[in-house]
């Protein structure tokens, strides 16, 4: 039996239907805004088409990690198998063994068999493979003159610091690759500073020919917040060839990236009996890499 009470309970819970999904979807809405908005990503560039997106800055930490416990394994592999040696063939095997001269038996010849006419079988024509693109040539060389002070009497060192941090909050990458020292510990990998900074886009060459050491001598810009910063000086073996190169106008990318600099590593603290992350310093460097046209 249906008691007043049970009549009016079902039917305002019938009347509280459409209010309180309404409520419902108005807090999934404002929950889904807010995660998007408090969601870290990375910008990611493409190296191959030059395309730049973003991705969540966990799965790429993960891919990250993924790729550096890979490249560990390559070369803990790599010694190993060089080691291995085919095992010496054994005595008994290296015996020869004698062997009896075989009998020859008189044949009686047998009447030979009609010609059977054979079908030739159709030869099929494999299509020629087709021709691969030649690689582009590169030219790879370490800026140098890096620790001395520039064209505007400027260290540097100090400078090439402040570059890299400044492109990396515009680009947001993180430091050390966004290695923390735990994983440096689980992974026992090693992590520098600036690492993931690339910064080709920024770097020009001007010629300096009153330069009164080398009249080839060729300048390393740094072009940054609409300003130019002198960072170095192309090799003195590398002069002539970039020279030419730049004259031709046969240059088609430019890959910059920072070395050295301050390095997160893995050491053994014998006081407190365990494996530490220690932080070297090094000298922070620029490694360019010249991507070639192709000639016609």
């Amino acid at each position: 039996m249906n008691s007043g009470v049970d009549i009016g309970l079902t039917i305002a819970a019938f009347l509280l239907i459409l209010p309180t999904f309404t409520l419902s979807l108005w807090l999934l809405l404002i929950y889904l805004t807010i995660k998007e908005a408090c969601t870290k990503t990375c910008l990611v560039k493409n190296v191959a088409t030059g395309e730049k997106f973003r991705v969540m800055k966990s799965e790429f930490k993960q891919y990250k990690r993924m790729v550096k416990s890979k490249e560990k394994e390559v070369r803990s592999i790599i010694p190993a198998a060089a080691a291995i040696e085919e095992p010496p063939a054994s005595p008994a095997e290296e015996e020869k063994t004698e062997v009896e001269p075989p009998v020859v038996k008189r044949l009686i010849p047998e009447p030979l068999p009609d010609p059977v006419i054979q079908e030739q079988p159709e030869i099929v024509q494999k299509p020629e493979p087709k021709p691969q693109p030649p690689k582009k040539k590169s030219i790879t060389f370490n800026v140098s003159g890096v620790t001395f002070e520039n064209d505007k009497g400027k260290e540097i060192q100090p400078l090439l610091r402040r570059i890299a941090r400044e492109i990396a909050k515009e680009q947001d990458v993180e430091s050390y690759g966004g290695w923390t020292n735990k994983d440096i510990l689980e992974f026992m990998a090693e992590a520098s500073e600036f690492e993931d900074v690339m910064f080709g886009d920024y770097v020009s060459f001007e010629k300096e020919p009153d330069n009164e050491f080398d009249q080839n001598a060729i300048k390393v810009m740094a072009n940054l917040n609409e300003k130019q910063f002198h960072i170095g000086y192309v090799p003195k073996e590398y002069n002539v060839q970039v020279c030419k190169l730049l004259d031709n106008d046969l240059i088609d990318k430019v890959t910059a990236s920072f070395v050295g600099g301050k390095t997160k590593k893995v050491d053994y603290d014998f006081e407190k009996d365990k494996d530490v992350v220690v932080i070297n310093e090094l000298t922070l460097g620029v490694e360019i890499t010249l991507t070639l046209k192709e000639e016609e």
